[in-house]
């Protein structure tokens, strides 16, 4: 898009090759924007990975900080020193996400859970599957579910002591002012559009725009 760059945070399964989540947001170089979509993660899987891995940049340390109070408290029995909470590499050696961002860019990222990954032998993990299907049958593969399950008590305790540090979500991963998006809310009930889908996305955004121009 020109000049113009977005930032991609996404979160994929190392065993499975699943992609759990993969966001378009504001600013992925905070911690506390990260902190907060790490926990918009957990709510909507229910659960916290054995071990989270990313690169040494420091918006990861409310994740990190985050991934290590949840272990100590629902997975204590999980001894640290043989699964660690967390694994820090160069951006490089973190070859489980960045590469897939070739395939997303090149594929767009079209079905990509239910596309059948290359059949490896020698391959320590699951190769010629669809990771959709590892993911819900991992015995099927000759694994286990690794999730652990967390309360939604605590995510929410853990969603407050965030806020207190970094401020609310919305301050966050937030494209807009509150102000703002009242207004567009107010333009966008005021066409004929029900919905905003990728194919219609460009005509609201124009009439939007014309509006708002106007005002």
């Amino acid at each position: 898009m020109g000049g113009l760059g977005l930032s991609i945070y996404a979160y994929k399964d190392k065993w499975t090759a699943y992609l759990l989540k993969m966001n378009v947001v504001p600013n992925c170089r905070t911690a506390g924007a990260i902190g907060h979509l790490f926990l918009d993660f957990l709510e909507e899987n229910g659960i916290a990975p054995l071990q989270i891995t990313t690169d040494k940049g420091s918006e990861t340390g409310w994740q990190y900080a985050i991934q290590v109070a949840i272990r100590d408290a629902f997975a204590p029995d999980i001894d640290p020193g043989v699964y660690p909470a967390a694994a820090f590499l160069k951006s490089v050696h973190n070859t489980v996400i960045e590469a897939f961002w070739r395939w997303h860019h090149d594929k767009r990222g079209f079905k990509y859970n239910q596309h059948i990954i290359r059949l490896q032998p020698e391959k320590e993990m699951p190769s010629g599957h669809a990771p959709a299907d590892a993911l819900a049958h991992p015995g099927l593969f000759g694994g286990l579910h690794c999730g652990i399950q967390v309360p939604a008590d605590a995510l929410r305790d853990l969603r407050d002591a965030l806020s207190e540090e970094v401020g609310p979500r919305d301050s966050h991963p937030s494209w807009v002012t509150p102000e703002f998006d009242g207004v567009a809310a107010e333009i966008f009930a005021g066409l004929t559009f029900i919905t905003i889908t990728l194919e219609n996305s460009w005509e609201v955004f124009a009439e939007m725009a014309q509006v708002l121009e106007a005002m």
